[in-house]
Parts: C-alpha cells; structure tokens; sequence
C-alpha cells in the first residue's frame, strides 16, 4: 500500500511539473504573439515553444496511459512521444542555427541531416517500443539533441570569433544533461523541466534582441551599437583585419518632411535601410547596420584593406539608384558616407571612431 501510494506521489509529482511548464510556456507564446515585429528568429522561436508544449501534453498521456496500464493506447502514446520528441529537437537545431551561425554557416548545416538521425531514433523507439527499453531510447534521442547541438555552437565558434557571444549557449546542453540524469534517477522528474528552463534563457534572450532593434527599419538600433562597436574594437586588434566605420546621412531629409510629410519620410528611411542590407549581403564577414539616429545609418565592416569599403560604398549608392527607379515617390533619395578605419592609438572609445566617421562625413557633405 506505501509503495502503490509513492508511485501515485511521483506520477502526480510529474503531472504537476509537466503543467507548469506548458502553463510557463503558453504564457511566454502569449507575450510574443502580440509583438508587432514577426521576424524569421521570431517564427522560429515560436515553433520551439509550440513543440515543447506538444511534448509536454505527449508526455503527459503518455505517463497517464502507461501508469493505468491502458494497453490498447500504450503504442500509440510512445509512437507521438518519440516523434514529438524527435520533431522538438529539430525545431531547436534550426532556432540555434538562426542565433549562432553566420550566413555560410547556415547554408551548410541547415539540411535537415539532424531532423533526418532524430526521425531514425524515432522509428527504432516505434520498432522496439517496450517499457524495458524505453528509458534508453528516449535518453538517446535526448542525447543526440544534445550533442548535434554542442557540435554546431563549437563548429560556430570556430568559424566566428565572438567566443563571449556565443560561449554562453554551451550551458544549454549543460542544463538538459543535468536533468536528463536527474530524470533516470528520478522518474518523477520530467524532461520537459529542463527544456522549460532553457525556454526561459531563451526568452529573455529574445527580449534582448527584441530592445536592440529599430522598429521602423527593423534593423539594429542605437542600443546594441557601443556594446557591438566596444567588442569589435577590442577583437581586431589581435586580427589582421581592419575595422572600418561607415557613417550614412540622407541628403536634404528635413526638405522632404517638409515637402511630402512625415510618412513619405519615414519610407524613405525604410528604403534606405533595405539598400544596406542588399548592399551588404556577401560580404567575406558579416556587416553590422544600424540606424543612428534620426536620418544617420551606420555600417561597420571587417575587411583586409580600404578596397572592400570603398567598394561597398560604391555598391551603396548604385543600389540606391536601383530602388529609387521602382519608388512610387521621391525618386531622387540620395545619401552621403563618411568611412573612418579604426586606430587604436587614436580611437580608445567606440564614441572616437564614431566621431571620426562623422567628421568624415561632415567633410563630404560640405564639399556638396
């Protein structure tokens, strides 16, 4: 009677963990749902909690049925556990791809080979469902989720050198293996709990990107510039690179708010914004594109010499041209960029080397 009464406190202990975790998780659907600003890292962040939640209700039933030994439903629970699982894992692959890996990282890695080894571990879990054995395939399709992703946050890193950046993720997996050993030992201990506790990093994650982006132009802001700058500044002085900072201004701005209004001038800034992520896009490392302030953008690039810049410049303004042919209105939208490369005998501030791209701007614009 005691041992019957301590295994009703564990599945009831379990029952009670799983809720609270899809009740943590719905909230946190809930609070993203009504951001006006859906960007991909945004839908893929979703589709991680969605799966969760999927898994967590899977794992409840699946507990509920082996527990009151509800035979004619015990298979069809363990074939939507494993691949809920299965599919759970692969919506965190393709969310930690987003956050960690550059452009070329992500062309070669996102093929859907992680998705493709989960569903394998899957169809074994189907194949040879047991309750003899089914501590040790989950904890095996757990593993491989842990793994694959350790794999690519190093294979990142290696590829990038904001170590600080992305170092931080490698206590996610740390996080799942701690209750994954918890939970062998401790059956009343659901998995779920410690994906629910990475969800929350996450989240808060998320929040952090969400306050560094423009909202109007949808790229970086102010906020995130001096943090980025700072780093950038104190990494390339052990690279053989130079940093280079571009400063752009919108020409004769204030006439056109004046001329067309508020809201031709805000899609002139949206234009203009959209002309630098095209312009930028291929570069041999990723640029960082801000907006200033106001009708100011700023561009900072990694390069071996002046030649990328000034070539980028020149890429700025033609694809500027570009688009101010397809605009409805105010097809005259020009720019001018001052470019300033970084000194650390001169710049020993972010705020130096933004100066000096601003004097340089200054210079240009005057000689108009």
């Amino acid at each position: 009677m005691v041992y019957k009464t301590s295994i009703l406190d564990g599945l009831s202990t379990y029952i009670e963990t799983d809720l609270i975790c899809i009740v943590l998780i719905s909230i946190i659907i809930f609070k993203i749902s009504i951001e006006p600003y859906k960007s991909n890292h945004h839908k893929n962040f979703v589709s991680v909690l969605i799966s969760t939640i999927a898994f967590g209700c899977i794992d409840l039933l699946r507990v509920i049925i082996d527990q009151y030994n509800i035979v004619d439903f015990q298979l069809l629970s363990h074939y939507g556990y494993f691949f809920i699982l299965s599919y759970s894992g692969y919506t965190f692959f393709k969310y930690f791809y987003g956050i960690t890996a550059d452009n070329r990282v992500k062309r070669r890695e996102s093929t859907g080979i992680p998705f493709t080894v989960l569903l394998v571990l899957s169809l074994v879990g189907i194949v040879l469902s047991s309750l003899d054995i089914f501590k040790l395939i989950s904890a095996s399709i757990y593993s491989f989720i842990m793994i694959v992703y350790t794999l690519n946050i190093l294979i990142s890193m290696r590829n990038n050198k904001y170590y600080g950046i992305k170092i931080k993720y490698l206590m996610f997996p740390v996080i799942l293996l701690v209750n994954l050993i918890i939970h062998i030992i401790f059956p009343s201990v659901s998995l779920i709990f410690g994906m629910t506790f990475v969800l929350l990093l996450l989240y808060m994650n998320y929040l952090e990107k969400l306050i560094s982006v423009d909202t109007l132009t949808k790229i970086n802001n102010r906020h995130s510039l001096y943090p980025y700058l700072e780093k950038k500044m104190h990494l390339i002085s052990a690279s053989k690179n130079n940093l280079y900072v571009m400063m752009i201004d919108a020409n004769k701005f204030k006439d056109i708010n004046d001329t067309y209004g508020h809201l031709e001038g805000d899609r002139c800034l949206i234009r203009i914004a959209n002309v630098l992520k095209e312009a930028c896009s291929g570069l041999p490392h990723r640029a960082y594109i801000c907006r200033y302030g106001g009708d100011e953008f700023m561009v900072i690039v990694e390069a071996e010499n002046k030649d990328i810049p000034i070539s980028l410049e020149k890429k700025i303004h033609k694809t500027l041209e570009s688009y101010n042919k397809t605009a409805d209105h105010i097809n005259e939208l020009s720019i001018t960029i001052g470019i300033a490369v970084y000194d650390k005998n001169k710049h020993t501030h972010p705020a130096d080397l933004i100066k000096a791209a601003d004097n340089c701007l200054y210079k240009k614009k005057k000689k108009k």
